[in-house]
């Protein structure tokens, strides 16, 4: 089942910049279950950069579609990684976890 929501530019960016930082680590020393998700992650996070680059232009929100398990483990990743960000990005990132729970539920 594939799930299309709407996200901007300016929204997407900042959802590449934390998949960025989190799959530049070296994975081979943590569990099996954290090399899975590893895996899925650089799944999503193909689709999503390659989405930025050929929309890098748009100025309205454009159309994403994943499958739902790819926007279920981008969702719980922000989710669980927005403890970290500064105020603007925590922001942004809050805005698209809400338009992902909408697409979800």
């Amino acid at each position: 089942m594939k799930i299309q929501f709407e996200i901007s530019i300016y929204q997407l960016a900042f959802v590449n910049e934390m998949l960025a930082d989190f799959l530049n680590g070296n994975v081979n020393s943590h569990p099996k279950a954290v090399k899975a998700s590893y895996c899925l992650l650089m799944e999503v996070a193909e689709k999503v950069l390659k989405k930025g680059i050929d929309n890098r232009l748009a100025l309205k929100p454009f159309k994403m579609t994943l499958k739902y398990y790819q926007v279920y483990y981008l969702h719980q990743f922000l989710l669980t990684h927005i403890d970290n960000e500064q105020t603007e990005k925590r922001r942004v990132i809050r805005e698209v976890l809400a338009t992902l729970n909408q697409k979800l539920t």
